[in-house]
């Protein structure tokens, strides 16, 4: 009998236990409660899609855009809605990269394969862990925006703000995260609709409804992660989907730009037209350690010793370097226009494991003219560096 009672005993244990942790979780929450429509209530491909059947459909983003997963998802959603539609599919994924690199990079990685009808953009990630400025942060994706919307002023975009540890921190203070808050400046002027599948995901996990450690894992989300990222995605899809007619609507024209010096006509300027003790290899082989795809057995322009310097002439409001920083990274000393030199350090906290691609601008604000600039580098380096090297892959014009 009394085996008989205690065995009733654990049996109500275990549900009243279970009946517990059922009730710590809410009901669950909806995505488009992290959407914002920002004033966008209509999708304006449809009509292409459907009248054309044919469209272009664009991906640009850092490593969670590159590795395979959301973007796929979304790719078969569409394909779903638009079944009689040759849709062409772009992924133009690169790792490490952010907003500023972006905006450089769109007319060869982009423009040049087409152009989109569709555009999705991410680069919240990397603009946090790159520390690019603010305002830089805002001419890239301004300048991304003007330029896509010239080409075709019925492009939809969509923008998304992916979840990371630092970006749930903010949220568990009842911040937003520094970065969110300045792109998001820009969706809005530009009615520009906004996944933000950082604050969903902090927002489900206080929910009860996962955990970070458990489901998501870390910042390259696992499958599981992946799949909550493409549901959120595809339902703002299928909203302004609902509210689209199947003949075009009207185009908002483009507004005065919020900054006159925004990145709009961002391109890559050949290194073979400096001059100077730099050395141009056609085909630089960054063998030793890890690197990106497109950004080793390409043109560069070689310094790896101090004092070596180079001359640049460019017309333009910006410049800046494309370079490769490994773990021998150095420091450059530049001047601009016969002005005072400036230091810039090439090295980071990557530079000891991989040939990072590392985009830094130089100055921007000028005058529009042309604008000469002198590099050398510096007889000192980095305490972690190992040399002085200088690996140029492209100058940065605007």
């Amino acid at each position: 009998m009394k085996l008989k009672i205690k065995l009733v005993s654990v049996i109500l244990c275990s549900f009243w236990s279970v009946i517990s942790c059922m009730g710590a979780s809410q009901k669950p929450l909806s995505a488009a409660d992290f959407h914002s429509l920002n004033g966008t209530s209509r999708l304006q491909s449809k009509a292409k899609f459907l009248s054309e059947k044919k469209g272009t459909i664009v991906f640009l983003g850092g490593s969670i855009t590159h590795m395979k997963g959301w973007s796929e998802q979304v790719q078969q959603h569409i394909r779903e809605q638009f079944p009689q539609a040759d849709l062409t599919f772009l992924k133009a994924g690169i790792p490490s990269l952010g907003s500023v690199p972006h905006a450089f990079r769109f007319q060869q990685d982009v423009l040049d394969k087409g152009v989109p009808d569709l555009l999705f953009i991410e680069a919240a990630v990397n603009d946090r862990g790159n520390g690019y400025a603010l305002v830089d942060q805002q001419r890239a994706l301004e300048g991304i925006i003007r330029r896509v919307k010239q080409l075709n002023p019925k492009v939809d975009l969509v923008m998304m703000h992916f979840a990371d540890p630092d970006k749930l921190k903010d949220y568990a203070r009842h911040e937003i995260p520094t970065v969110i808050k300045n792109h998001n400046e820009v969706a809005a002027y530009y009615h520009i609709p906004v996944v933000n599948l950082a604050k969903e995901v902090y927002a489900r996990i206080e929910n009860k409804e996962f955990e970070w450690e458990r489901d998501i894992k870390n910042l390259h989300p696992s499958p599981f992660g992946q799949k909550l990222y493409a549901q959120s995605i595809d339902g703002l899809i299928d909203t302004l989907l609902a509210g689209t007619n199947e003949t075009s609507s009207a185009i908002r024209s483009l507004p005065a730009p919020l900054h006159t010096d925004s990145y709009t006509t961002a391109r890559y300027g050949d290194v073979k037209e400096a001059t100077g003790t730099f050395t141009y290899v056609p085909c630089y082989d960054a063998t030793g350690q890890p690197t990106r795809e497109g950004f080793t057995h390409v043109p560069m322009l070689i310094g790896e010793k101090a004092g070596q310097q180079l001359s640049y002439t460019f017309t333009g409001n910006a410049i800046g370097l494309c370079v490769i920083s490994g773990k021998d990274a150095g420091i450059l000393e530049y001047s601009l226009d016969g002005g005072p030199y400036q230091t810039k350090e090439l090295f980071t906290q990557w530079s000891a494991s991989l040939h990072l691609p590392w985009y830094v601008m130089l100055a921007s604000g000028l005058t529009y003219k042309t604008h000469t600039l002198k590099v050398r580098i510096a007889s000192t380096h980095h305490q972690k560096s190992v040399g002085h090297a200088c690996r140029i892959v492209h100058f940065l014009i605007n």
